[in-house]
């Protein structure tokens, strides 16, 4: 009767295990679900309030039809000799980047996986161009093969914009994007992946250190090629 009673006992046991143990594995299933969707809301919402800064401080550009207004697009002053005074050029910029909007960040990445900052200008030098250009170490590497641009003010469509890292009183380069004019640039930020960003956002401001002018003779092949 006792040996009954053990091995009775022994098979609730098992079986409490096995309900508490698939319980548990339906459980993290339903907490997987829930946080795939949870990204997947927060990437939408990123990529919409993207457009919309774009819209916002972009207005030559047709979101909805992704090209330029002839007539608006002229209104956008060019240095001498900038890459960007060729139509072609602005636009292929615009549609890469936005091409690459809600890839989240990945420090080292450089695909549709995750891509982090320099990587992502890199790669869209690279795509636009169909040139090499320098991504490692770092956004620190990128500024000594620009024309650095000092103020602000005299930023451009199409120059590269690069800002201290965490901590805001480094000289060091920390993070780099795309100016795109009227205060409006693209990035792979940490928190949110490949985003348009306002320099007026109060943690970018104090961090800004200085603007850089693509300046490079368009004949090396690119080599790079995007990870798939």
């Amino acid at each position: 009767m006792k040996r009954v009673f053990l091995i009775f006992s022994l098979i609730i046991s098992i079986f409490t295990i096995n309900i508490l143990m698939t319980t548990d594995v339906e459980a993290k299933s339903k907490r997987k679900k829930s946080s795939r969707k949870k990204i997947s809301k927060i990437r939408k919402q990123s990529l919409q309030e993207s457009l919309k800064k774009l819209e916002e401080y972009l207005p030559a550009y047709d979101v909805e039809n992704h090209k330029f207004d002839n007539v608006q697009i002229r209104n956008i002053e060019f240095a001498h000799q900038s890459l960007f005074e060729n139509d072609n050029l602005k636009l292929k910029l615009i549609n890469n980047i936005n091409d690459w909007l809600q890839t989240p960040y990945r420090r080292g990445g450089r695909s549709k996986n995750g891509i982090d900052c320099s990587n992502f200008t890199s790669m869209i030098v690279n795509l636009t161009f169909g040139v090499n250009f320098p991504s490692s170490p770092g956004a620190q590497t990128q500024s000594s093969h620009v024309e650095i641009i000092k103020n602000i003010d005299d930023l451009q469509f199409g120059d590269l914009i690069f800002f201290s890292g965490r901590n805001r009183n480094s000289k060091r380069i920390g993070h780099v994007g795309f100016y795109l004019g009227n205060g409006l640039f693209a990035h792979s930020s940490t928190g949110r992946g490949v985003i348009y960003t306002h320099i007026s956002e109060s943690y970018y401001t104090p961090r800004y250190r200085f603007g850089g002018r693509l300046s490079f003779t368009i004949t090396e092949p690119l080599q790079a090629q995007v990870e798939k």
